[in-house]
């Protein structure tokens, strides 16, 4: 006994709770707030829809200032997305295997020494190279903001983190063209480049801030997958290539489908070389998992029609002939800002409907929202408040859808695969996306007004017609998503 009458083993326990206690006290003084996780991992993946979409208004002064033909200059939009897609499953596994922080802080280096290339560019390849380099960083930064949020933000809260920082794909998207004419009209078409690069320091130096560094710790006995990392890009870039050249060399040319075909036995050569890896770049076991899989096939759906709008408005706002709007860059934007802002909000109600039926529930409700908005707009393609309210309407599913996807990814998988998983679902996404946005502009060249250089009310209805087809598609795949249970 003490002198104060307690069995001296009771006080050894209490010392040792105590201590414990002092461990968690301090272990937790030293995790950052998730407001502020989440902040700035939502700014981090703002920067890379914002880029993807900035210079779309800026084309045409960007094809004078680079002295190339439209075509040529078509690289400068669609080489961000092939690079975004090409990279990212390996930043991913990089994330995972070396350290989320560490990687994450990279990507936005490269991102934003890309933005400084293209500041100075004064020929079409170097541009180029700065796309690509701003493409493959930003793309990484969104499944490396998913494992972080992951490793510190409670179970509770963290299908709202999730959800919000998906979002900033569709916000930075939806008010990308905005910004862009803005600046393009007001401060000149390097402004494009240098406003995103300036975003770049801000996240990169907020990422250093906030994110702790005792959890960036490299995992031992890790090594890349060499081969799948070489064929992984591959993959992606042969189908991506087609689609971006499909317009110019015709969709059954024999490049197209060589391009095509070239995607299908890449990706069977590398589903063979994963299966047979020790420390596969891609786990091709979770990737088959009915929700991941599903909810996968289901996003490339709704990313046909999300990106496929954007760009479908954006021309139809600044045609001037025939049933086009007539808009400058800037105004052109406006159209797009319900879009941006229904991103911001479906990304909000996505979290909640969750817990009132289930995590499937967003995504089904996305496309039915989308579907109605496309829907009442193709009989009056001529009328710009019916354009706001389908901008608006496609924004608040792809919001609804975004968050879903990814909740529903991430909880799928093992935590030490969340940001390759999620790579991966990015990836699908910009293929569904590019695939989008180059069909509809094909489906408009097929109705020209006299003189052939004008899309056609007809052109446009039948672009519009397959973006709704697109999000049928995307609703049915979302049926047949497995319910998961809610924790």
């Amino acid at each position: 006994m003490t002198g104060s009458g307690r069995p001296e083993m009771v006080g050894d326990v209490l010392d040792e709770r105590s201590a414990e206690d002092r461990a968690l006290e301090h272990m937790s003084r030293r995790l950052p707030s998730v407001g502020r996780l989440v902040a700035v991992l939502a700014l981090s993946g703002s920067i890379y829809g914002l880029a993807a979409t900035m210079a779309a208004p800026a084309v045409p002064r960007l094809q004078l200032l680079l002295h190339t033909s439209p075509t040529g200059v078509g690289w400068v939009v669609s080489s961000y997305l092939i690079a975004a897609s090409a990279g990212v499953g390996l930043i991913g596994r990089l994330g995972d295997d070396f350290g989320r922080r560490r990687t994450i802080l990279a990507a936005l280096a490269l991102f934003t020494a890309g933005c400084i290339v293209g500041t100075i560019a004064t020929s079409l390849p170097l541009m180029v190279l700065g796309r690509v380099m701003q493409g493959a960083g930003g793309g990484g930064v969104y499944p490396l903001a998913f494992g972080i949020l992951r490793d510190y933000v409670p179970a509770e809260r963290r299908a709202h983190a999730v959800g919000l920082t998906a979002a900033t794909l569709g916000i930075g998207g939806g008010f990308g063209p905005l910004l862009g004419g803005l600046l393009t009209d007001a401060a000149g078409v390097r402004w494009v480049f240098i406003a995103p690069a300036l975003l770049g320091v801000i996240a990169f130096m907020s990422v250093a801030v906030v994110v702790p560094r005792h959890g960036d710790v490299r995992r031992e006995g890790m090594s890349i997958d060499l081969p799948g990392a070489v064929l992984l890009p591959t993959v992606v870039v042969a189908p991506l290539l087609g689609v971006s050249q499909a317009n110019h060399w015709g969709w059954g040319s024999p490049r197209t489908l060589a391009l095509f075909g070239a995607g299908i036995v890449l990706f069977a050569l590398f589903g063979l070389v994963e299966r047979r890896a020790s420390r596969p770049l891609v786990n091709l076991k979770t990737l088959a998992h009915p929700v991941v899989l599903k909810t996968n096939v289901a996003a490339v759906g709704y990313s046909v029609y999300a990106f496929g709008t954007l760009i479908g408005l954006t021309l139809l706002a600044q045609q001037h002939a025939g049933i086009g709007y007539g808009l400058s860059p800037t105004a052109a934007g406006l159209i797009l800002l319900p879009h941006g802002l229904g991103n911001l909000v479906g990304a909000i109600a996505a979290p909640r409907m969750s817990m009132w039926r289930s995590r499937v529930s967003p995504l089904v409700a996305g496309q039915i929202v989308a579907l109605v908005g496309l829907g009442l707009f193709i009989p009056f393609v001529d009328l710009r408040a019916v354009a706001l309210v389908m901008s608006a309407a496609t924004g608040f599913g792809v919001g609804l859808s975004l968050a879903a996807t990814t909740n529903n990814v991430i909880s799928s998988v093992p935590a030490a695969e969340t940001a390759t998983a999620a790579s991966i679902t990015t990836t699908l996404r910009n293929i569904g996306g590019a695939t989008g946005a180059q069909v509809v502009i094909a489906l408009f060249a097929t109705r020209l007004l006299p003189g052939g250089h004008a899309f056609a009310r007809s052109g446009f209805q039948l672009g519009f017609g397959l973006l709704a087809l697109a999000a049928v598609s995307s609703l049915v795949l979302s049926l047949r998503v497995p319910e998961l249970e809610l924790p």
